[in-house]
């Protein structure tokens, strides 16, 4: 299955070039990334929304926690004189116990708490829902580019 680029919301647009607390710190927030259903309020149906709790209809089971897991090994780097890249591991969860259904999205934002935050980006993983099976694994696979690049 082929996921999408990453998307941004409208709102982090404008919170990558704040310098304050309602900004993004792209160096040193924590950043979550989770899961939703695809009848979920989805993040394709709306760039507006800028808040973590505006999207509906979250996965869970199998070992996966509302508010998702911790994206690990973020960096913002420069990667030439006028560049700058967006990275992180790969984003990896085994479901156990249960299932983990419906998944569809995945979607970024940086971690006030475990479960709100201001929206990053998102990426439709597939384009039907697909369910992750006891003892299986999922990884959300970054690009080699790293999530995003900015010019």
């Amino acid at each position: 299955m082929a996921a999408t680029a990453w998307a941004f919301y409208n709102e982090a647009k404008h919170k990558l070039c704040v310098s304050d607390a309602s900004g993004f710190n792209l160096s040193a927030d924590v950043f979550n990334l989770a899961l939703f259903k695809s009848a979920a309020t989805t993040p394709a149906d709306t760039a507006t929304l800028s808040i973590f709790t505006e999207i509906s209809i979250q996965c869970s089971g199998g070992n996966y926690l509302a508010g998702g897991k911790t994206l690990s090994a973020t960096t913002w780097a420069p990667t030439a004189a006028t560049t700058q890249k967006f990275d992180g591991a790969d984003w990896i969860i085994t479901a156990t116990g249960t299932d983990i259904l419906s998944v569809k999205y995945a979607v970024l934002f940086n971690s006030v708490s475990a479960t709100s935050g201001f929206l990053l980006c998102w990426s439709q993983l597939s384009t039907v829902p697909f369910t992750v099976t006891t003892g299986n694994t999922l990884t959300v696979q970054m690009n080699t580019a790293g999530i995003f690049t900015l010019a």
